[in-house]
């Protein structure tokens, strides 16, 4: 019985050792994204559907770029993070609604909600839960994700739940100042 688990706890260990590999290499992939500076959603997109298609050629192309520009990837190193959870849209209007300051840029009312829902949520969130929270349709959506991408005031990031990839969006510094340049309404 213990040659049993003995072989199960290796197998373990092999596929934890995979799976901290393929990690790394998408860690690197993504390490190479932000040296170019990669920040569209568009063409964060672009670059994880390369990847996706041919994994190991986009690893290579990133290893030589990194290495021409004299980083270092062989210290990238894998840290667990939270998962994702499952948010539950605010339901009184009271709690939504924002009075602009005369610091934020002008925002349509619908971007303004957006940014606060974000940031009411960490600042850091999903791209199917935003949207979700949001309560608003999926073509709307994406038009105010990308005016606010366009204003710097978000960017796409990339989160990982149970080992698969999904598009989120993060506040940026300006995001997070212009959300700081609003008070609740009443």
């Amino acid at each position: 019985m213990s040659g049993q688990r003995g072989s199960r706890r290796l197998e373990e260990l092999r596929k934890l050792d995979r799976e901290a590999r393929e990690i790394r290499r998408r860690m690197a992939v993504l390490l190479w994204m932000r040296e170019k500076k990669i920040l569209d959603f568009r063409d964060v997109a672009r670059a994880i559907m390369r990847f996706y298609l041919n994994p190991s050629k986009l690893y290579e192309e990133a290893l030589r770029e990194l290495k021409a520009r004299g980083v270092e990837v062989a210290g990238v190193e894998v840290r667990a993070v939270a998962p994702l959870i499952a948010v539950k849209a605010r339901s009184t209007a009271q709690e939504s609604r924002l009075v602009s300051t005369s610091t934020a840029p002008s925002l349509s009312s619908e971007e303004l909600e957006l940014l606060a829902t974000l940031g009411r949520l960490g600042g850091e969130l999903d791209s199917e839960a935003l949207m979700e929270v949001s309560g608003v349709s999926s073509d709307a959506y994406w038009r105010l994700v990308h005016k606010l991408a366009r204003r710097g005031l978000i960017v796409a990031t990339l989160t990982y739940s149970n080992g698969k990839p999904h598009l989120g969006f993060k506040l940026t510094r300006e995001g997070r100042r212009v959300l700081d340049s609003l008070k609740p309404a009443g």
